[in-house]
């Protein structure tokens, strides 16, 4: 049983989703963001849609953190599966719409999180 927990848990951190979230229905992870796309802007807010990839055929959105520091805001994606789904191998990806809240206009970094150590990074200016 060790070796199979140890198994399952390199797999999890080699897709770069280690924070975990269960209930009795679903596991919830963070997800790997590949790109976004501004679908729409206003003087107080900016909406993307980002594009998340999940490690099997049984993944979805779930939901998106945003921390603001300054100028700039990492966006987390997160996305969920039911707990004892029978899932393909293939890997996926799903979209994620975020809405971000803007204080003021201004140029923003939009850091979208890939792993612990990179992640997709647009700037954007908010008018």
């Amino acid at each position: 049983m060790k070796t199979l927990t140890f198994a399952i848990s390199i797999v999890l951190l080699g897709f770069g989703t280690c924070e975990v979230t269960e209930s009795d229905e679903d596991l919830t992870l963070r997800s790997s963001v590949a790109s976004a796309k501004v679908t729409s802007q206003s003087t107080s807010q900016i909406s993307f849609v980002a594009k998340a990839s999940w490690h099997n055929g049984c993944g979805r959105f779930s939901s998106a953190d945003v921390i603001q520091n300054a100028s700039s805001f990492l966006i987390t994606v997160f996305g969920t599966q039911k707990k004892n789904a029978v899932c393909t191998d293939a890997f996926i990806e799903f979209d994620a719409p975020v809405t971000i809240q803007v204080p003021v206009s201004g140029t923003y970094t939009f850091k979208f999180w890939r792993t612990d150590t990179t992640s997709f990074d647009t700037t954007f200016a908010v008018q």
